[in-house]
C-alpha cells in the first residue's frame, strides 16, 4: 500500500510541475501577444494620425490644380487607345498598372506614350499634366 501510495504522490507532483509548466507558458504566450498589439495598434494609430495630417493639408491647399478629361477625349489625333492612355496617366497611374488595367504589355503602354508625348510636343508626364491642369477658378461649379 505504501508503494501505491508514494507513485500516487509522484503522478500528483509530476501532474503539478505540468500545470505550473503550462501556466507559465500561457502567461508569457499572452503577454507576448498583448506586446504586439500594443505596438500595432501604437503604429496604426500614428499612420492615422499622419493620415488626418496630411488630409488637412491637401484640404487646405488654395490652388490644386483640376484635370479637364474633356480635352482628351475631343482630341482627333489620338486614337482610343491613347485616350485611355493619357486618361490613366493623368490620373497617376505607373505604365504597369495601366497595362494590367487595359489588359496589355507594359511595352505597349510605353510604344503609345511615346507616340502622345510627339501629339502633345512634351517630353515627360508633368509637362503633360501640366498641359491639362485647369486652375480650380476656371472650373464651373
Amino acid at each position: 500500500m505504501n508503494e501505491n501510495f508514494q507513485n500516487l504522490l509522484g503522478y500528483r507532483n509530476h501532474l503539478i510541475v505540468g500545470l505550473l509548466v503550462l501556466l507559465v507558458s500561457t502567461s508569457v504566450y499572452n503577454y507576448q501577444r498583448i506586446k504586439f498589439y500594443k505596438r500595432y495598434i501604437r503604429k496604426r494609430n500614428l499612420e492615422f494620425r499622419r493620415l488626418r495630417e496630411s488630409v488637412k493639408f491637401y484640404k487646405n491647399l488654395p490652388n490644386l490644380n483640376i484635370i479637364d478629361d474633356s480635352q482628351v477625349l475631343e482630341n482627333d489625333s489620338l486614337n482610343d487607345r491613347q485616350k485611355e492612355i493619357v486618361l490613366q496617366m493623368l490620373k497617376g497611374f505607373t505604365n504597369a498598372e495601366i497595362a494590367e488595367k487595359l489588359f496589355i504589355a507594359e511595352t505597349t503602354v510605353k510604344y503609345h506614350i511615346k507616340n502622345i508625348y510627339k501629339i502633345y510636343d512634351v517630353k515627360n508626364r508633368s509637362q503633360l499634366y501640366k498641359k491639362f491642369a485647369v486652375k480650380p477658378e476656371s472650373v464651373s461649379k
